[in-house]
């Protein structure tokens, strides 16, 4: 159940989809933990493929230097994600067990919640070159790097 809501909240036209605690938790405990079990998998199987064939072929040092971006990358890119979406359910958890209720905190956890694909699209972008690349040719976006040449007149006299 909810914690204790002002009577105004009853009585005003609102559509609640479920008041019992357990149809929310379980759902959203089952995606986290889906969520935790996925990246983990992930990060395991990269790093164990990596270090393997690492082993197994001589590789140049450029090479490994790339790999070891490839793989700070792939280690920002799935770390920020994870706290985009923990931050949130930490709070809300923690809400619900110490029986607190902030209506616009509530709000402001779902709403950075449903940002976290906008988050992941732009982190993504932000970490790996040739996705930047590639989206800069796609809409036609060209930033071209320029300077700025200042010039003084000197006179003489």
């Amino acid at each position: 159940m909810l914690p204790e809501l002002p009577q105004e909240i009853y009585d005003a036209p609102v559509f609640v989809l479920a008041i019992d605690f357990h149809y929310v938790v379980i759902p959203v405990f089952i995606m986290s933990n889906l969520l935790i079990a996925e990246s983990g998998c992930f990060i395991i199987l990269i790093y164990g493929n990596m270090n393997e064939r690492t082993k197994k072929l001589s590789l140049s040092r450029h090479t490994i230097k790339m790999q070891r971006k490839f793989l700070r990358a792939l280690n920002i890119q799935t770390a920020i994600p994870l706290l985009i979406l923990m931050l949130p359910m930490g709070y809300l958890v923690t809400s619900r067990i110490f029986n607190l209720y902030f209506q616009s905190a509530n709000n402001l956890c779902f709403i950075i919640i449903g940002l976290h694909g906008l988050f992941s699209t732009i982190i993504m972008l932000y970490i790996h070159a040739p996705y930047r690349e590639v989206c800069k040719k796609v809409f036609h976006c060209k930033l071209e790097d320029y300077s700025r040449r200042w010039s003084m007149v000197s006179t003489v006299l």
